[in-house]
């Protein structure tokens, strides 16, 4: 009987350090996470609180209702006109076009209001791609309501890093032809069209992170690529995330836009754009 409960007895004691140690493993496993997720949360709070604190670049209208709504809104606050953010958005969107057009770099030019990328150089288009989808992160759109973000867009955004699943710019070495003949044999032989597929990360000033995938669905590599090439972004900003912190300071939020293009037009705006491209965007 005593041998029993003896064993019974330390079941029980290894059972509960069992218990402490998986609870002190979760503990450790999820407590950076969970820091990471509260702290990000925070930042975004209180670059909300900033943003709604800083003044309408423009006077807006106030029409009567309006003026009606704001009794029911918070009081002391203009209610914002719509219409006239777009439009001061659209200036500036038409204005740094004509400012990059007297420059030979090129230039990426995001319209969501029309659905186009337009790749373009010295302000003529040489490529425009139809946005098959797109997405904006919710605290993007929340600071465009408020109307802060129209002096945002004041200046072109520029092209700081990114993160590819495909090579920038890819080498192919042929051997010279030996006389016209092999030369006219190699021209008139059709390479075969690069299949590989696209997901780029463009980081650029201003927090503003543009997310560009390919509308065809993607094979096993190409998944398997485009989960990776997100790891590492996710560990580079980790790595900034912790620097900042160190530093004191508030991290700063992304903003980001996602984008689905076709998989030729993904692939040639990633290659045509230059270091330190210049980006200008409307939504």
């Amino acid at each position: 009987m005593r041998t029993w409960m003896n064993t019974f007895q330390e079941f029980r004691k290894n059972l509960l350090n069992s218990r402490k140690r998986s609870v002190g493993f979760l503990l450790l496993v999820l407590l950076p996470s969970v820091s990471i997720i509260l702290i990000t949360l925070l930042s975004s709070i209180h670059f909300m609180q900033t943003i709604t604190l800083q003044p309408v670049s423009k006077p807006v209208k106030t029409t009567k209702k309006a003026a009606n709504d704001s009794l029911y809104g918070i009081p002391g606050k203009p209610v914002l006109d719509r219409e006239i953010i777009n439009l001061e958005i659209t200036e500036y969107f038409w204005k740094n076009r004509l400012k990059t057009a007297k420059k030979d770099s090129i230039t990426l030019s995001i319209d969501l209001i029309d659905s186009i990328v337009y790749l373009d150089i010295r302000g003529v288009p040489v490529r425009e791609c139809k946005i098959k989808e797109y997405e904006i992160s919710a605290l993007l759109r929340y600071a465009r309501d408020k109307g802060v973000l129209a002096t945002w867009f004041a200046d072109t955004f520029v092209l700081q890093d990114y993160w590819a699943t495909l090579p920038k710019a890819p080498i192919k070495i042929k051997e010279a032809p030996a006389d016209t003949n092999e030369a006219k044999e190699m021209v008139d032989a059709n390479p075969p069209v690069e299949k590989q597929d696209v997901r780029f990360i463009l980081q650029l000033n201003k927090n503003l992170i543009i997310q560009v995938d390919q509308t065809e669905t993607f094979v096993f590599t190409g998944w398997f690529e485009k989960h990776f090439r997100n790891l590492q972004f996710r560990i580079e900003k980790g790595i900034q995330f912790v620097y900042t912190l160190l530093k004191l300071k508030w991290p700063e939020p992304e903003l980001r836009i996602k984008i689905k293009l076709s998989q030729s037009d993904a692939k040639s705006i990633f290659r045509a754009l230059p270091q330190r491209a210049e980006t200008i965007v409307r939504f």
